[in-house]
C-alpha cells in the first residue's frame, strides 16, 4: 500500500458493563470489566475503533452463579471475537489479535534440573504436563476453586520461577476453605491460618538481571500445617494449590495480606468477607504441582519457569509508515504490464471488499492511466468493454454485461489494450456466482 502516510493502532482500557439474566429465580446481574479497545489512526485522524481481538480473547466475560439465596443458578459463556470483523482501510486489511492470557507452552519449562512432575492436572487438556498443573488468574474462575477474585489483569502477568532445593524456603500465607476450630468466620472463603515456611521460593524473573521474590499463599487442604505435593495416583492431587501474587515478598512477617486467624479479610485470593485487597495485589497465577508418589522426596533440586503469553494491553501503540507511491511515467507503466492482474480470481460468490451483496466486483491492478478492457466468454462473444482514464492503478468490473445484467458463472478472457504505452495483456478470470434473483429480465 503506497500512500506515504503514517498509521497507528492504539489500545486503551474502558469500563464496560454487561447485564446477564434472568437466572433460575429471575435475577439479573451486572458484570463490569475493564475492556480493551483499539483504534486505527490515519495520521491524527481516528478512523476505526473495535474490541475484536480474534477468537482467543473474550469480548464479554460471561457469568457463573451457583448457589446463593434460593439456590440461584445462571451460566452464560463468554463471547469471543472472530477473524472476520476487521476493516479494509487504505488497502490495509487490519486484523488485530493477540494470544490468550494463558501460559506459554514453549517458554514454560524446567530451566534447571530434570522434571519430577507426574500425571496431569486440572488446568488444561494440554499435552504439556507443566501447563496442566499451573495457569494464570485468567483461567481460575472456570476451575471450580470457588471464592476467588479475578486476580491481576493479564497485562500484569509476569514470568515466575519456582525454585526447589536445599535451603530454598520462604514464608507463605496458609489458608483453608473449611471453618477452623475457634474461627470467627463461617462459609467457604479462603480464611487465614498462619504464615509458615514452604519448601520452595517464588521469584519474578521478568527482568533476569534483577529478580524479585514474591508473596504466595496456599490452600492447606488436609490441614496438616505443611505444603504437600500432589500425587499422580490421585489424578487431581490434593488441592494444595499455590497462589502467587505480584507483590514483593514480605519476609519473616506477614504485612501485605490479612493475618487474622480464621478471617478471609484482604486475603491473597481477593475475595474477603470483610474487605478485599486491590486487584493489583491479588494472585496472578496458581500452581498445583503433582509428582509420581505425592512425596516431598520426589522433588529434586530444580527451577520451573512459568511464563504467560505477552498480551495486548492498555497504552500499547503500534505505528508504521507506508511507502510513498513511486513516480509513475510511461517507462514504469510499461514495466508494470507484467504485474497486471485481477483479483479475487477465482471470484467465488463474493469479494471481501464488497460493501454490500448488491455491489459485486473484481479489481484489475497495476493498470496505467489509460486502458481499455474487453471481456469475452469462451465462445469469443464480447461480454463487456470498459474504458479507463484516470491516474489510479485500479479498475473494477462489476460482473455485469453490456446490458447491465449479472454475467453467468464461467471462464472469461480479459484482453487489456494500453495504446498510450504500446502494450497489451491477456488474463483469464473464473467467476462462480451465487444464486441470484433478478428484479427484471
Amino acid at each position: 500500500v503506497a500512500t506515504g502516510r503514517k498509521y497507528q493502532v492504539r489500545f486503551v482500557e474502558k469500563q464496560a458493563t454487561f447485564r446477564y439474566g434472568p437466572s433460575d429465580i429471575g435475577n439479573f446481574f451486572n458484570v463490569t470489566i475493564p475492556q480493551l479497545n483499539w483504534t486505527f489512526y490515519r495520521g491524527t485522524d481516528s478512523v476505526y475503533t473495535s474490541v475484536n481481538q480474534g477468537p482467543t480473547v473474550p469480548i464479554s466475560p460471561g457469568i457463573h452463579v451457583d448457589g446463593g439465596p434460593g439456590g440461584d443458578h445462571l451460566d452464560v459463556l463468554p463471547v469471543f471475537g472472530n477473524i472476520y470483523d476487521y476493516p479494509i482501510i487504505d488497502g490495509f486489511f487490519l486484523p488485530v489479535s493477540g494470544p490468550p492470557p494463558q501460559l506459554n507452552e514453549d517458554r514454560s519449562r524446567f530451566t534447571q534440573g530434570t522434571s519430577w512432575l507426574g500425571g496431569s492436572g486440572r488446568y488444561s487438556s494440554s499435552t504439556s504436563v507443566l501447563r496442566s498443573q499451573a495457569t494464570t488468574a485468567y483461567d481460575v474462575d472456570d476451575l471450580y476453586l470457588g471464592a476467588v477474585g479475578p486476580g491481576v489483569v493479564p497485562a500484569e502477568f509476569r514470568d515466575v520461577e519456582f525454585r526447589f532445593g536445599p535451603g530454598l524456603t520462604q514464608k507463605a500465607y496458609r489458608y483453608t476453605r473449611t471453618v477452623p476450630p475457634g474461627g470467627p468466620e463461617t462459609g467457604s472463603r479462603y480464611k487465614f491460618l498462619d504464615y509458615v515456611d514452604v519448601p520452595f521460593q517464588v521469584w519474578d524473573v521478568a527482568n533476569p538481571a534483577q529478580p524479585r521474590q514474591l508473596n504466595c499463599g496456599w490452600r492447606d487442604q488436609i490441614l496438616n500445617g505443611v505444603w504437600d505435593v500432589g500425587a499422580a495416583a490421585v489424578a487431581l492431587g490434593n488441592l494444595e494449590i499455590i497462589f502467587v501474587a505480584n507483590s514483593t515478598y514480605d519476609g519473616p512477617t506477614a504485612t501485605t495480606y490479612g493475618s487474622v486467624f480464621g478471617r478471609s479479610d484482604n486475603n491473597i485470593q481477593g475475595f474477603g468477607a470483610g474487605g478485599s485487597v486491590a486487584r493489583p495485589r491479588q494472585y496472578a497465577m496458581i500452581a498445583e504441582w503433582i509428582s509420581a508418589n505425592g512425596l516431598l522426596s520426589d522433588i529434586t533440586p530444580s527451577r520451573i519457569l512459568v511464563s504467560p503469553n505477552r498480551v495486548l494491553s492498555a497504552n500499547d501503540v503500534y505505528d508504521w509508515t507506508a511507502p510513498a507511491a513511486a513516480v509513475y511515467d510511461a517507462k514504469t507503466a510499461k514495466a508494470d504490464v507484467t504485474r497486471i492482474n485481477v483479483f479475487p480470481n477465482p471470484y467465488y460468490g463474493f469479494n471481501r471488499a464488497e460493501p454490500t451483496r448488491a455491489t459485486r466486483f473484481v479489481t484489475f491492478n497495476h493498470m496505467p492511466a489509460q486502458a481499455e478492457i474487453r471481456i469475452f466468454n469462451l465462445a469469443g462473444v464480447l461480454v463487456r468493454a470498459i474504458e479507463k482514464n484516470d491516474p489510479s492503478q485500479h479498475m473494477n468490473w462489476n460482473l455485469q454485461n453490456q446490458n447491465g445484467l449479472p454475467v453467468a458463472s464461467g471462464v472469461y478472457i480479459a484482453y487489456i489494450n494500453m495504446p498510450q504505452i504500446g502494450a497489451t495483456k491477456t488474463l483469464k478470470l473464473i467467476v462462480v456466482q451465487e444464486q441470484q434473483f433478478l428484479e427484471n429480465f
